[in-house]
């Protein structure tokens, strides 16, 4: 079968490989096309992050929660969280703890979740969250990464600080349940496609391309 190999920083290479074998409790499945994006595009580069704000909007939605804030440093992608549901997208960080107070009635926000995986944003996360509020610890950064807690602002402010990673449990389940029943909007993810053959064509271009969340790759 045909499948691209990233064999170096940016350099792929589309090679013929065996068919898997499979067990007595395994499925083969049969892929047609793939998706690749903005996480993929700094694996391929040799490092981590992953900014998914379209997808926690709208599960932010689907919760009830508001008001629901957004911080991206590109206009193009705030105005893609904007029409997912988001109340507001900030893109000037010199802004962005006045914005959140402003916005939660000088509150702070219930839960910050952090999906670039930076730990000067995991920093900076600490400072938006609430008395009682949560911390969510979702962006991969890259090994041996560290941000400083305060303990004692955690236990007098009853914080709490959670790590979450995609696929644990009946996350996929739960995943493709809310998919099937279109929960999700999915049109911006779907819109780019490229042929298996021109896979560096489509990393090199997803930089120029910020509308595009997620780019399709055709076997």
């Amino acid at each position: 079968m045909r499948t691209a190999v990233l064999i170096a920083a940016r350099k792929f290479e589309v090679r013929e490989v065996p068919m898997p074998g499979i067990g007595p409790e395994d499925a083969l499945i049969r892929v047609s096309r793939s998706g690749i994006c903005s996480t993929d595009m700094h694996t391929s580069n040799g490092h981590y992050a992953g900014p998914i704000c379209n997808l926690l909007v709208q599960m932010m939605r689907l919760v009830g929660s508001a008001p629901i804030i957004v911080a991206h440093l590109s206009a193009e992608r705030c105005a893609a969280v904007t029409a997912a549901g988001a109340d507001a997208a900030i893109s000037g960080p010199s802004t962005l703890r006045d914005r959140v107070l402003a916005l939660t009635a000088g509150r702070g926000a219930d839960l910050v979740i952090e999906s670039v995986g930076s730990a000067r944003l995991y920093a900076t996360a600490f400072d938006l969250i609430r008395k009682g509020g949560h911390g969510a610890f979702f962006g991969l950064t890259g090994l041996g990464e560290t941000v400083l807690v305060d303990i004692l602002c955690t236990v007098l402010e009853e914080n709490s600080l959670k790590g979450s990673v995609a696929g644990m449990g009946e996350d996929m389940h739960d995943a493709q349940t809310l998919l099937t029943h279109g929960r999700f909007r999915t049109e911006s993810f779907t819109g780019a496609e490229f042929p298996l053959d021109q896979i560096v064509k489509a990393f090199r271009s997803l930089a120029i391309r910020p509308g595009d969340l997620q780019t399709q790759l055709v076997i």
